[in-house]
């Protein structure tokens, strides 16, 4: 399955590059993520669009809201319910079981309207719906609590939880917690200008963090890797790679 801002493709064969368009949007919604849990797929969007199908060939909307300028930009399966990331519009998370029948979930102190939530993981136990400047957590999906973890208005594009530390991450700084809930940036990671999401990954008994600037020059790209076993400010080692043609602001990634 292929999932564009304005469609939905499939093809039953990978080694194919012919997809068959399956879904041409019909509004100016644009779609953002699906999800499926064994036996639907949901897919979500802009002006609180949701459609479901079974078999990804026949789609079903599934309008819970009236508010067009509420954005349905993420969407999981934890193992037992749906879940979506509600970044503009109205404080509520949609929750589901089978994807049909939808209850909105409200979120205490969420100032989503000035500070959209772009981010929705599940992480261990507890999930995490992260945004510009606000962090919202919740141990059963129905039950949150908004908690102001950085002073900047930057939206998060990355969490994770890696060997028990969560991080999470936007263009510019990079935070730890030990619970989810407490957030610290990296004090000895510079912050970034104009530079990629940074990769994050845990491997040989070592946090290690990949980041990329066009800062220092228009044309040269900078990477920068941090690699720590402690998480402290002494104990990150720094490497930098300075590359001849500008990188863009692509997400870095790292692998084992």
């Amino acid at each position: 399955i292929i999932l564009s801002t304005t469609n939905i493709y499939t093809s039953t064969d990978p080694s194919s590059v012919a997809f068959t368009s399956r879904f041409q949007n019909p509004t100016a919604s644009t779609l953002n993520d699906i999800a499926w849990n064994g036996s639907l797929y949901v897919v979500v969007g802009t002006s609180g669009i949701i459609l479901t199908s079974p078999d990804a060939i026949t789609w079903t909307s599934r309008p819970i809201t009236t508010d067009t300028s509420t954005t349905f930009n993420r969407i999981i399966w934890d193992g037992t319910r749906f879940i979506i990331s509600n970044s503009t519009g109205t404080a509520f998370l949609p929750t589901s079981t089978d994807g049909i029948n939808w209850t909105r979930v409200g979120i205490p102190g969420h100032p989503i309207t000035s500070n959209p939530f772009n981010t929705l993981k599940y992480l261990g136990g507890k999930y995490i719906h992260a945004g510009a400047g606000y962090l919202s957590y919740s141990t059963d999906a129905n039950t949150w609590f908004t908690v102001d973890y950085m002073p900047y208005t930057y939206p998060v594009s990355r969490a994770l939880k890696l060997n028990g530390i969560y991080f999470v991450a936007n263009s510019r700084r990079v935070f730890t917690s030990t619970d989810g809930i407490n957030f610290t940036p990296i004090k000895c990671i510079p912050y970034q200008t104009n530079g990629a999401v940074p990769a994050i990954a845990y491997a040989n008994g070592k946090w290690i963090i990949a980041c990329s600037s066009n800062s220092v020059n228009a044309n040269i790209g900078l990477i920068q890797i941090y690699g720590s076993n402690a998480l402290t400010y002494r104990d990150w080692e720094t490497h930098e790679d300075r590359k001849s043609t500008r990188l863009n602001s692509s997400h870095l990634k790292l692998s084992r």
